[in-house]
This record gives C-alpha cells, sequence and structure tokens, in this order.
C-alpha cells in the first residue's frame, strides 16, 4: 500500500483496505490510499444499543462488531491525504451516545483538515439531557440525525420495543431544536408506520428539522422467510407523497432513500439513493442487500441514481413490474448535478489500455462502429460509438460487475446500452451480438473503471 517512503513503520496509520468499504473506495498501485469517495465519511464504533428496533439496520453486528477504535481514527491524522474531499464526518454504529470514547472521536474528527460537519446518527434519547448535549456542541458537534420511526408512545413502543422511548426522543428532538446545531431527522418506512408517515411530519413540524429522510428499510436480516417488515412500495407511496405534501407545505426540506424514483410523480428532486463512504469491518458487508430494477436500462430514472429495489423485496413480492412506471429515456433532459463529466488525461489513458484489454473497438470496427468520446457518468462510464456515414450515436454503459442488470456481464463489468434510434436498431443488434459472444472471454478480472485506477 503506497505510503510516503519518509514514514517509519512506527508513522505508519492503520489505513482501512478497500473492503472495510465495501470496495466503494479503490487507488491505483501509485496513489496514496484515501478513506472516502465523496464528501461524506461515516465511521463506525459502539455497536450497542437501548432500543431494539424491530427493523435495526445493523442488528446483526450489535454487541459483536467493534469499528474504528479511537487508535486508528487518530493515526490517520497523520496523514491528511487520507481525508481528501472530505467535508462531512459522520458518527455512528449501534448507538453513537452510549459510547464512553464518544467525546475522543469528536475531537479527532474536529482535527481532520476541511472537515465542516460533524454528524452523530442517534436516536435521540440521550439528548433531553441539556447539560451532556451542550457539551456536545462545545466539543464540535453541529449535526444530529435523530431517527424517528413512529408518531405516538404507542407506535415508538411497538417499533422500538422500549416502553418510555417516545417521550425520550421527543424530548431529545426538542432539546436539537432549541440548540445551535442542526437537526435532521431520518424515518424508516416499514409495515408498522406507513400509513401514518404524515402524522410523523405533523409530529416534527413543529420543531423546523433542517431536513426529513425517509428511508425505506434496507434489509440485512431480514428475509420473506423469517419475518417481514417491508411495506409494499404501490401500499406506501400514497401516504409518501401525501407526507412529501405537507413537508412543501410547511417548506421542510425532505428527501427519501431506496424507494422507486418512478413512483414519486412531481415530488421525484427529493429521491437520493446516494450514500457516505462508511467504514466497518468487512464482515458487514455480505448481508447488504443488492438493488435491481426490471426497468432499469430503459428507463431514465435508472441512469440518474434509483437503485430500485432491494433483493429480498423482490424475493418477496417479485419485480413489481405492473406497479413500477418506468420514465422513457427520451423525455427527460439530464438531471442537475448528473451531466457526464469528461475523463482527464489519465482516466483517458487508463480507459483506453482496458478497450485494448477488452478488444472492444476491433469488434465495434468489424461491424462499422467507432469509438468516440467515454464520459462519467454517476458511477458508470458511458463509451459512445457512431456510424458513418449515417452518423448514428449510442452508447455502451459500463459499471461495477455486481451493479445490476446487463446486456453482458464480465469479470470486471456490467455492460448495458442506451437507446438507439429505430434506424440504427438493425445495425446496433449486430455488433451487440458480437459483442456478447466475445467479450467476457477476454476478460479474466482486475479490470476497473478509470477513476478506480488499476493495480
Amino acid at each position: 500500500m503506497p505510503l510516503s517512503s519518509t514514514a517509519t513503520s512506527a508513522q505508519r496509520p492503520v489505513v482501512p483496505p478497500p473492503a472495510w468499504s465495501g470496495g466503494a473506495v479503490q487507488w491505483a498501485a501509485h496513489e496514496a490510499p484515501r478513506l472516502a469517495h465523496s464528501e461524506n465519511l461515516l465511521i463506525t464504533f459502539g455497536f450497542h444499543c437501548n432500543l431494539a428496533c424491530t427493523f435495526c439496520l445493523v442488528e446483526d453486528g450489535l454487541d459483536r462488531l467493534e469499528g474504528i477504535t479511537p487508535a486508528t481514527f487518530r493515526s490517520w491524522l497523520q496523514w491528511p491525504e487520507l481525508f481528501r474531499g472530505v467535508t462531512r464526518i459522520i458518527l455512528s454504529g449501534g448507538e453513537a451516545t452510549l459510547e464512553p470514547e464518544l467525546f475522543d472521536y469528536i475531537a479527532i474528527a474536529r482535527q481532520v483538515p476541511g472537515v465542516q460537519h460533524i454528524r452523530i446518527q442517534t436516536n435521540g434519547t440521550r439528548l433531553h439531557d441539556r447539560a451532556y448535549l451542550d457539551s456536545l456542541i462545545a466539543a464540535g458537534v453541529n449535526e444530529f440525525f435523530v431517527s424517528v420511526h413512529g408518531w405516538d408512545e404507542a407506535s415508538t413502543a411497538k417499533i422500538t420495543q422500549r416502553n418510555g422511548a417516545f417521550r425520550a426522543i421527543v424530548k431529545g428532538l426538542e432539546a436539537v431544536s432549541a440548540s445551535s446545531a442542526a437537526l435532521l431527522t431520518n424515518t424508516c418506512i416499514c409495515t408498522d408506520n406507513y400509513e401514518h408517515l404524515i402524522d410523523i411530519v405533523q409530529l416534527l413540524a413543529p420543531l423546523r428539522p433542517d431536513q426529513m429522510s425517509f428511508w425505506t428499510l434496507h434489509l440485512r436480516v431480514d428475509r420473506p422467510d423469517t419475518r417481514l417488515a417491508m411495506a409494499r412500495v404501490g401500499d406506501v407511496q400514497p401516504h409518501l407523497l401525501r407526507a412529501f405534501d405537507l413537508c412543501d407545505a410547511q417548506k421542510l426540506p425532505a428527501l427519501v432513500k431506496w424507494f422507486p424514483r418512478c413512483l414519486l410523480q412531481h415530488h421525484h428532486p427529493k429521491h437520493d439513493d446516494s450514500q457516505p463512504t462508511t467504514l466497518v469491518e468487512p464482515t458487514f458487508w455480505p448481508t447488504v442487500p443488492r438493488y435491481s430494477c426490471i426497468y432499469r436500462t430503459a428507463c431514465a430514472w435508472g441512469k440518474q441514481g434509483c437503485n430500485g429495489l432491494q433483493h429480498p423485496y423482490i424475493e418477496a413480492f417479485g419485480w413489481e413490474e405492473s406497479v413500477l412506471q418506468p420514465v422513457a429515456l427520451a423525455s427527460l433532459a439530464p438531471a442537475k448535478g448528473d451531466q457526464d463529466l469528461q475523463l482527464d488525461g489519465q482516466e483517458l489513458r487508463r480507459w483506453q489500455l482496458t478497450l485494448q484489454a477488452l478488444g472492444i473497438e476491433d469488434l465495434a470496427a468489424q461491424v462499422g462502429w467507432q469509438l468516440t468520446a467515454a464520459v462519467r457518468s454517476g458511477a458508470a462510464l458511458r463509451q459512445h460509438l457512431r456510424k458513418l456515414p449515417q452518423d448514428w450515436d449510442v452508447y455502451l454503459e459500463f459499471s461495477a460487475p455486481h451493479s445490476g442488470p446487463a446486456f453482458v456481464r464480465t469479470a470486471s463489468f456490467a455492460i448495458s446500452h442506451g437507446r438507439a434510434s429505430v434506424a440504427a436498431e438493425a445495425a446496433l443488434a449486430e455488433f451487440l451480438t458480437t459483442l456478447r459472444t466475445t467479450v467476457a472471454a477476454r476478460d479474466s478480472g482486475g479490470l476497473r473503471l478509470p477513476w478506480h485506477g488499476h493495480d
């Protein structure tokens, strides 16, 4: 792992390998390691909790995982380049406020160059203690992300399996709202609360949260044959839309994660499936669910960050092809922030080497296509093609190998394609047939998207 040649072994920080981030962070052999793929870095620790939510996202890690120790976190301060691009550090695990060393984590996070926000993910039950809350803020915390899954005492007790939790959570919310820190809330949509999302908005509106988040359950332990906390997206839709209508009326910023964007109607800008880079032991990742959508390659939203449905949901309810409402690719302009990005010179050279390894340029030339621009589009790469003299333009999309449905799947990539004009369909089909029967055999693995570098 390439660190500065002047470092002694005693100075070397313990840098998590890519497996600690679920493979989300990669670096090339000649590059310094880095910890995050975006501005948000989530540090996990303290996998204990004073509640027992019926759909806990880290249930199988409680009392088992250790997370990042303060000593490891502190060691990274010797290498500011590890944090390049990071502006927010999120402290989480089980219930972060139960961690005796929480203030050590805050102090370390505040020393990271460029960090503007320290966020604690919490159930809020300890924040009613104003002296404790004030001490967290004085230490450097300026955002509290508080889970609110029920709308009254009975519903909260049922979901958290703790009597009195509702009162403690509300007192904590009120304390944060009255403080100088930002209040953000999170509601996991489940069978016990989806019909009452508007009641949760009504509960929180007087506190004026800086943002309200609604997350469809990201199931790790739950499966259709054990317990089923998932609500069907068609059942959730009208209640979520009404909750969003009220958020708009109250001028409350809101978003939703892991819910099909095509079902949000005019609220679709509130969709956001992005996640911070999360550092946790590699044993955490195998049970994290994957996502797919039957319409991914044919839907504009599938090209703009919508993950679709998680696999446990599909196992339980199917693909929901009669419920989902794919948006035609040609009917939308690129969303703001989703525009294609040009590859820099080094990335372009890496990509050219990848194309040579796969032999795609030669395959295209055999049937009259030529490769033109290669651009980054979200987490994928679009390699544009043109056929002359007709000047037909299409693209191939290269993603990580397990990113969802694909026309061709190789050891290193999932390859899909854009839509072609009616006139170009026959010529494109000829090329795709050649591609499908040839390229997978040429990929023995180890290739990556160019911004991930190469070993």
